[in-house]
């Protein structure tokens, strides 16, 4: 329906009703005595839908002046005037209007005439779309066993024949996907339910039917019995970075500080999982290895994890902990207020620094006048408007706490253009203490090395803290501008996108959330983080090498005690060095490392964790590689998966790794710290291309070692690739290796022991004594060149 909806200022001059020079005339008429016109009646639209109003008005003119009188009736129009007796009114049309035409009646009256007219109105009711109705359900049982399925089904009709979706939800166990039929107008969903072996309360299963239009139903099943989880041995505890503050608000939690009986490596041998209390969809992420949906409020296993808060509340963090059959649950609270800090508004193309800035209705205009106010005081905030470029020729130096950078309004983010020569946009400086920092939905562009770093940060003393900064959402972009100084060397311009130096001071809480880096062409990182501890990296994109070679790594972290590296896409680029090149310092060793649902493809290599040079000589231990895709590496040159020297603890579990030419894994000892391993649910595949490549698994003197439920494909014929497993055994070893498949259909020998001998399977399991329960067998792999198994 087509509708004319003015403001009142407009309603004049869209609709008259002409009524004649004379306009009505009453009974009680006397000529030329009193003249008493309606000029005009005014309507803001004829045609309205139920529940809607509109604006009505009269023009009238009384002849000597005489006070007039106004009434508006209506007998047959089902609504509410909000002023009846003024010359202007609204009237509300009832939202249980039916569809009809109906007339409204304004009468006009000084003290010896009345005059009246009429307006018609086409009321359209509310369309009337009924629910899905549920017509049966059927549960095949209301107690259960683990590893027992139970099937659920509902059927549902819709009087709008619409195609309807089924969403089905459980508290506990898992859902398998909905099979659904539809016969003579009535669809049907079945869904069949995996129970867990145990839990504290019953599980309750559900389902909401949606029709196209949104209309909706739900049903809940009767809760399914198992047996009530025993007393566990568990004790989970939650560790954080802060528990209050205002919003955009993020936290990181760890359970390493968990522990369970008679358990040697809780931080990777117990199964954790987070639920943050939230369900905000700005926390969702695609997962660049599935390719499915992922939300940060429940989605994310593992021991460490981090979060970002952007509505006010008190929200319950729990942890889950779970160790075979024994589960055990803990939680802690954290308070989150509404910003409260004083803002001012930006807006580069229509701002004016005269301006006070305290609304979007008043911005200023400059970056200089942003300068000065945010760097000016404390709890400050900035925003800058959607959809403009914001020239910068000076830098943001923050000495002060409680700082929020951003954007408001609607379109893309702003972007800040380096315009000038200058060494950042953004440096962080504390004078003491500098805390709570977010910049969050805005471009920087370096502008082709214009600006040297994009976000900079390093404490000159040992007494300066810099502590819990956000970069949320951002787009960050550098290049160098490939010209050569007179000697033909390459001009080097661009550095890091993002560096943070803690030496001498302390940095700690760093969280990089759901941003973009862009490094075409530049001899530095992506993320240079030296910081002392809890770095989180979740949901970001990197991407680089137009054709020619990025020196260093997306991310370098260097001497972190509990970092996290989540959901990030390194995608296919031209690089000379690690995707994420981590490194211990000064003889110690870093702890509590995850790697989660990362996908590393192009460049040259995926992990490192080995000392590089004399500054980063350290250790690793409890480091833990889970649900990421290693494949396609060596752009330019080499191509390895996973390299430690520099480790004490790790596993490697539910891993894919694919077309890689070295080794997926290469892992020796260096130094007097002995490694423990364990390698658990993997996938492995390499082709007959290219040939010349070297073993899938590389290790030397590897003390313990748990191999277990992996699975390696190697159809290669020639040179390395004749090796599945090239391993150096040490005299005092420790290694449980079973339950392992292998398929090497043209090569006879894929076990080697340098020095040794290389064996068939029948020679591993029977000379070695591995793999008693293993298998020699085609696993038969859907697609594994493009990551299909």
């Amino acid at each position: 329906m087509k509708k004319l909806v003015l403001s009142f200022t407009a309603i004049f001059v869209v609709m008259f009703f002409n009524l004649g020079c004379g306009g009505g005339k009453s009974d009680s008429d006397n000529g030329e005595q009193q003249k008493l016109t309606i000029d005009s009646v005014t309507a803001s639209q004829t045609e309205i839908d139920a529940g809607e109003s509109l604006e009505l008005a009269v023009i009238a003119n009384g002849g000597n002046h005489d006070g007039l009188t106004f009434s508006w009736t209506s007998h047959d129009c089902d609504g509410k005037f909000s002023q009846s007796t003024h010359s202007v009114t609204t009237f509300a049309v009832s939202s249980s209007a039916v569809t009809h035409s109906c007339t409204i009646h304004i009468t006009v009256s000084n003290t010896n005439r009345t005059v009246n007219e009429n307006v018609v109105l086409n009321v359209v009711a509310l369309s009337s779309n009924q629910a899905p109705e549920i017509i049966s359900d059927y549960q095949s049982a209301t107690t259960a066993d683990s590893g027992i399925e139970i099937v659920f089904k509902v059927t549902v009709s819709d009087e709008s024949a619409s195609t309807l979706s089924f969403e089905w939800q459980t508290n506990a166990g898992s859902l398998s996907s909905s099979t659904e039929t539809v016969q003579q107008g009535e669809s049907t969903s079945e869904i069949s339910f995996t129970p867990p072996s145990c839990n504290f309360e019953s599980i309750t299963v559900s389902v909401r039917v949606r029709d196209e239009s949104d209309a909706t139903v739900e049903h809940q099943f009767t809760p399914v019995n198992i047996p009530v989880c025993a007393t566990t041995e568990i004790n989970p505890v939650i560790t954080i970075t802060r528990v209050s503050g205002e919003t955009p608000f993020h936290v990181f939690v760890s359970a390493s500080e968990s522990t369970a009986n008679n358990v040697d490596y809780p931080f990777d041998e117990i199964e954790y999982q987070w639920d943050f209390g939230a369900s905000e969809k700005a926390l969702s992420f695609t997962h660049p290895v599935t390719n499915e949906s992922v939300n940060a409020n429940r989605s994310q296993t593992g021991p460490e994890a981090a979060f970002v808060y952007y509505s006010p509340g008190t929200y319950t963090i729990t942890l889950t902990a779970a160790l075979g059959e024994e589960i055990a649950q803990t939680s802690i609270e954290v308070i989150v207020d509404e910003w409260t800090g004083a803002t001012r508004y930006f807006d580069p193309v229509n701002g004016d620094d005269n301006n006070d800035g305290l609304s979007d209705s008043a911005p200023m205009q400059s970056w200089q006048a942003l300068v000065n106010w945010l760097s000016g005081g404390n709890h400050r905030q900035a925003l800058i408007k959607k959809g403009t470029i914001v020239n910068v020729d000076s830098e943001l130096y923050l000495t002060t706490s409680r700082i929020r950078l951003g954007s408001y309004g609607e379109g893309q983010i702003p972007q800040l253009l380096a315009t000038g020569n200058i060494n950042y946009f953004v440096r962080l400086s504390p004078a003491n203490e500098l805390s709570d920092v977010v910049i969050s939905d805005l471009q920087l562009n370096g502008n082709n090395g214009n600006a040297t770093n994009l976000i900079y940060a390093t404490l000159l003393n040992e007494a300066e803290t810099l502590r819990n900064v956000a970069i949320l959402n951002l787009h960050l972009v550098n290049d160098d501008p490939h010209e050569l100084d007179n000697s033909g060397g390459e001009i080097i311009k661009a550095k890091n996108h993002i560096a943070m130096q803690n030496v001498p001071g302390t940095i700690s809480d760093v969280l990089v959330w759901n941003t973009t880096f862009e490094r075409n062409h530049g001899f530095k990182n992506g993320i240079y983080a030296e910081i002392k501890d809890h770095l989180a990296i979740v949901g970001c994109r990197f991407s680089g090498g137009d054709g020619n070679s990025i020196k260093d790594h997306p991310i370098y972290p260097a001497g972190v005690y509990h970092a996290l590296y989540r959901w990030n896409d390194f995608q296919s680029t031209y690089s000379n060095n690690f995707s994420i090149n981590s490194a211990a310092k000064d003889g110690l060793t870093v702890r509590y490392t995850l790697f989660d649902g990362n996908d590393f493809s192009g460049g040259q290599n995926g992990i490192d964790l080995t000392k590089h040079t004399d500054r980063t000589t350290g250790w690793f231990s409890d480091v833990i590689v889970q649900n990421n895709a290693f494949h396609n590496l060596g752009s330019p040159a080499q191509g390895y998966g996973i390299i430690g020297g520099s480790l004490e603890r790790i596993a490697i579990r539910d891993n894919v790794f694919y077309g890689n030419p070295q080794s997926d894994i290469y892992i020796r000892k260096d130094g007097d710290r002995e490694v423990s391993l364990a390698l658990y649910r993997n996938k492995f595949w390499k082709g007959s291309e290219p040939v010349d490549t070297l073993p899938m698994l590389d290790f030397g003197n590897i003390r313990a070692f748990t191999s277990f439920e992996n699975i390696f494909v190697n159809e290669g014929v020639t040179g390395g690739s004749t090796n599945i497993l090239s391993f150096i055994i040490p005299e005092n070893s420790d290694w449980v290796i079973d339950h392992n498949q292998y398929w090497s259909p043209e090569i006879p020998t894929p076990f080697n022991l340098p020095g040794q001998a290389s064996y068939s399977f029948e020679q591993w399991q029977q000379s070695l004594g591995f793999d008693s329960n293993g298998k020699n067998e085609n696993p038969l792999f859907v697609d594994p060149a493009n990551g299909e198994f």
